[in-house]
């Protein structure tokens, strides 16, 4: 579950733990649209969730999710 997203990154809570490393796919499907698939790298550990920042997005990704953050900020 994602508790804070921005158009470069992702605090999600997550079951299990996780240690800062190499890149992991992440994947998730925004309200309403179709699932996403991101390289994501995690930078920091928190006591509310895990912070990816995403790595190499392509011009359509950094597109959708901008319009999603759009979207979630105009609620």
């Amino acid at each position: 579950m994602s508790v804070d997203l921005g158009p470069s990154s992702m605090k999600v809570l997550a079951a299990g733990s996780v240690r800062p490393g190499p890149a992991a796919e992440l994947s998730f499907t925004p309200p309403g649209d179709e699932p996403l698939q991101v390289v994501s790298v995690l930078i920091r550990v928190d006591l509310d969730g895990y912070v990816f920042y995403f790595a190499n997005l392509t011009e359509v990704q950094v597109d959708r999710l901008t319009r999603l953050v759009r979207r979630l900020t105009a609620l």
